[in-house]
């Protein structure tokens, strides 16, 4: 899992993914991600929540 792939894979940076990782987590009141030394991994959390957000993002993909 890496904020620089999703960036690639979007078209944007990596900074820019990781600003709207942490609005999200803002949002949630939860962090979604360990972010010390690498890998990236979802928290438990982040991985309940996984397939809604993928979900959610699918769907808003589609308008």
């Amino acid at each position: 899992m890496s904020f620089r792939k999703a960036a690639t894979e979007l078209g944007v940076t990596p900074t820019a993914i990781s600003h709207q990782i942490r609005l999200l987590e803002e949002v949630c009141g939860q962090l979604l991600f360990r972010r010390r030394p690498r890998p990236l991994v979802l928290t438990g959390v982040g991985e309940r929540l996984f397939p809604v957000i993928a979900a959610a993002s699918t769907l808003s993909l589609r308008q």
